[in-house]
């Protein structure tokens, strides 16, 4: 299997980055859709499916100077509770990262932060505070509504 060269990664990043850079872009949207995250730590891994919504403000204005949103979202599983989150973002079109509240119907309330990249499609690693450490890595699907110029 070949290794994937770190230089690669950046190069790719910061090509989108520039390339999303020169687009006319709308000041705000909102993205939602479908997740699928594995989770770990506890010494047990388990998979949840779920849903989120964030509102973007997709550049800096008068409430930040740097783009960010909020929003939630839920991820469900069978035998280790369902997860509901709110959170605060900030980012750079294709990355970025989050931290909030989360709720675990097995293990109450604790605290969450994600680091994420992404397009429409994206993945994501998160960090749960809650039953000693959840950690969990995802891809989901983000679909833009875009709702000022």
């Amino acid at each position: 299997m070949q290794h994937v060269n770190i230089k690669t990664i950046l190069v790719l990043v910061l090509s989108f980055y520039v390339y999303g850079s020169s687009q006319k872009l709308p000041n705000e949207a909102i993205l939602y859709g479908p997740t699928w995250k594995l989770n770990f730590g506890s010494g047990k891994s388990y998979h949840t499916f779920g849903f989120q919504i964030h509102h973007h403000y997709l550049s800096s204005n008068k409430y930040a100077p740097l783009p960010f949103s909020y929003g939630g979202g839920m991820d469900f599983s069978v035998k280790n509770g369902s997860t509901a989150y709110l959170d605060l973002q900030s980012g750079i079109i294709y990355i970025g990262g989050s931290a909030g509240i989360a709720y675990n119907t097995n293990h109450g309330t604790g605290f969450q932060a994600t680091m994420w990249g992404n397009a429409l499609l994206g993945a994501d690693y998160t960090y749960r505070s809650f039953d000693g450490g959840t950690h969990a890595t995802g891809a989901y699907i983000s679909l833009p509504y875009f709702i000022k110029d």
